[in-house]
């Protein structure tokens, strides 16, 4: 009886060991790959970064060396849109993310937006002819509140300055990456 209690006890043991080490070499791999996808995570956001400076050493509004070129592919004003509607939409909710950075700091106090963001243009940036990334110009409509009391339920907005609050960013080709255009900080009009 003794020998068999002994050996349920060493069995049960053994498959307590097992289990703890299955659970333990899966929670390894696990915090590995976690790790592991940061790390990459992050090695493709210095790439991408990268990727926009290089244009923006090469290329301003008005001039790109050799390699590089920009092209109009969407602009508001003047009913250019050469891209789909998937990008669009893709563009549309990349401003309208960076709008709420901008919209929280910089302009913080003394305006008010309508949080309806809106790209006016779309530049494709391009090395060797390929699409490296996007500059993207967007805008909210918005009340200069500083000298004006717009009132708690603001039904006296229009008594305000309206305009607009424009910024700009620059996007990758794979919508992975996004910065703002420092050369192009918010501003209102």
């Amino acid at each position: 009886m003794k020998t068999i209690l002994y050996t349920t006890s060493l069995a049960s043991s053994l498959l307590a060991t097992l289990v703890t080490f299955v659970i333990s070499s899966v929670l390894f791999s696990t915090s590995f790959a976690a790790i592991n996808s940061e790390e990459n995570s992050n090695l493709r956001a210095a790439d991408a970064s990268s990727t926009l400076q290089d244009f923006q050493l090469h290329c301003n509004e008005k001039f790109c060396d050799s390699s590089y070129s920009r092209q109009v592919l969407y602009n508001r004003a003047e009913g250019i849109n050469v891209l789909d509607t998937e990008t669009v939409k893709k563009i549309e909710g990349k401003a309208f993310d960076q709008a709420q950075i901008c919209g929280d700091t910089i302009l913080e106090g003394d305006y008010i937006a309508d949080g309806k963001t809106q790209v006016s243009s779309v530049i494709g940036l391009y090395k060797n002819e390929e699409l490296v990334g996007y500059h993207i110009e967007y805008f909210e409509k918005a009340w200069f509140v500083q000298d004006c009391d717009p009132g708690a339920s603001l039904k006296r907005i229009n008594d305000c300055p309206t305009g607009v609050i424009v910024e700009s960013s620059f996007i990758t080709g794979d919508m992975s990456h996004v910065e703002i255009d420092q050369n192009h900080p918010a501003v209102f009009r």
